[in-house]
């Protein structure tokens, strides 16, 4: 009888992996997912660091504009956290990263982050974003950006991020 099971067992998985040959990738339709057997973590790891980076760009766009809207933005950042920018000093640690969000967001009167497109790969979340920018009595600027935040635990261990001058971000959109 266990002969029998284990021939059933045998022919069951090979069916099913012909039939996800046949399927595209993305497929997930009557096959059982277990994540914990991928060596990252699975897909439902890699959904909950998408999530983090989204919820804390929407956090850093809506947050108030003062010690408690500064403190959620801290809240997703991990305390030995890495912030590299392409146009300045990087800073290290939760309290001076959420210092330079807190300086960024207070200079302008509009900075907020629209996601243009989201990657998930192994351990980096990569976004393109637009960043829409003003200053008063000046036309809100869109400038494009390209960030990539790593996670630790459920927290940002690092975000690079790349910005376009605004220079080039004139004669980009003023050639398109």
């Amino acid at each position: 009888m266990s002969e029998q099971r284990a021939g059933s067992t045998s022919s069951h998985l090979t069916a099913d992996f012909a039939r996800r040959e046949r399927e595209p990738e993305c497929s997930t339709e009557g096959v059982e997912v277990d994540p914990t057997r991928e060596p990252d973590g699975g897909a439902i790891c890699r959904l909950e660091h998408e999530l983090i980076v989204r919820d804390f760009l929407a956090t850093f766009n809506a947050a108030p504009r003062d010690a408690e809207g500064t403190a959620s933005i801290a809240a997703f950042l991990h305390p030995d956290v890495v912030y590299r920018p392409s146009l300045c000093h990087g800073a290290f640690g939760r309290d001076a990263v959420a210092r330079v969000c807190e300086q960024v967001r207070g200079a302008f009167e509009t900075f907020v982050f629209d996601i243009e497109s989201l990657l998930v790969g192994e351990g980096v979340i990569l976004v393109e974003h637009a960043m829409r920018v003003g200053v008063i009595g000046v036309p809100v600027q869109n400038l494009m950006g390209f960030s990539s935040f790593q996670i630790s635990g459920e927290l940002i261990s690092e975000w690079h991020q790349v910005h376009v001058s605004p220079r080039l971000s004139a004669s980009v959109s003023s050639t398109g």
